[in-house]
C-alpha cells in the first residue's frame, strides 16, 4: 500500500491533509509532537484532533509522537516504509 508521510498531522492543515490522502487510498504515517501544547498551553493541544483522526481513519492512520527536528526520531520512522512512501498524483 502506498504511504503518505504527513508532518504536523494533528494540526489544522496536517489533519486535513491526512484525511485527504487517506480518502485517496493511502496509508498515512502521521508525525506530530504536539508542540502547540508546549507553546500555548493545554487548551491548544492537538491531542483531540489526533484522537479524531485515529477514530475516523482507523488502520489507515498511524501516529508517531515524534519531533522532525530530531534525527533519531526520523530515522526510526522512514525505514519502516521503505519504497511504500509515494508521491501522489493529483486526481
Amino acid at each position: 500500500m502506498a504511504v503518505a508521510v504527513i508532518t504536523g498531522s494533528a494540526g489544522l492543515i496536517g489533519s486535513e491533509a491526512s484525511k485527504f490522502f487517506a480518502n485517496l487510498g493511502f496509508e498515512v504515517a502521521g508525525i506530530d509532537n504536539d508542540m502547540r501544547q508546549v507553546f500555548f498551553g493545554e487548551d491548544a493541544s492537538t491531542k483531540a484532533t489526533r484522537e479524531r483522526l485515529q477514530e475516523a481513519l482507523g488502520k489507515r492512520y498511524i501516529h508517531y509522537d515524534s519531533d522532525m527536528r530530531q534525527y533519531d526520531d526520523v530515522q526510526g520512522i522512514f525505514p519502516k516504509y521503505k519504497s511504500d512512501v509515494d508521491r501522489p498524483v493529483a486526481p
